[in-house]
């Protein structure tokens, strides 16, 4: 077992850096099975981004799982592909769109056409029924 030294932060404040930290051992009412990846539409960095956002949600609300839907992502935002695409993309739809509950836009694990006036009309989005990002940065 090696020695953690603290670590000095641009405020010069002392942090200690675990050997080792499971977020599901601190946080157990958030932990849901991994989304499944289509053979159709991989969308591994939707998936995954929208994973990391699910947890930040469950951390700071009320300890309750939510899915985000994937698939509004994968339809309606151009700047989005089934093979490939980044973190900042699927980051930018959150804080400019917000992210959708998968119950207001369902899985269906093939890229489909959007539906017109769909940012308007979509019943959770006139309930204001989503998640919107405030910010983001990568360090």
């Amino acid at each position: 077992m090696q020695n953690l030294e603290p670590c000095k932060s641009a405020q010069n404040l002392d942090i200690i850096i675990p050997e080792s930290f499971d977020w599901r051992e601190e946080n157990p009412s958030c932990v849901q099975e991994s989304p499944r990846v289509s053979k159709e539409c991989s969308s591994s960095y939707i998936l995954s981004t929208l994973s990391a956002a699910e947890d930040r949600i469950c951390k700071q609300g009320k300890k309750e799982t939510v899915r985000l839907a994937s698939q509004e992502l994968i339809d309606c935002d151009k700047n989005s592909e089934c093979a490939r695409g980044t973190v900042n993309k699927v980051l930018t739809w959150g804080k400019r769109r917000g992210f959708l509950p998968d119950t207001c836009f369902p899985t269906t694990g093939k890229p489909e056409e959007c539906p017109e006036e769909h940012l308007t009309e979509n019943e959770c989005r006139q309930a204001n029924n989503f998640y919107k990002v405030v910010d983001f940065c990568f360090a």
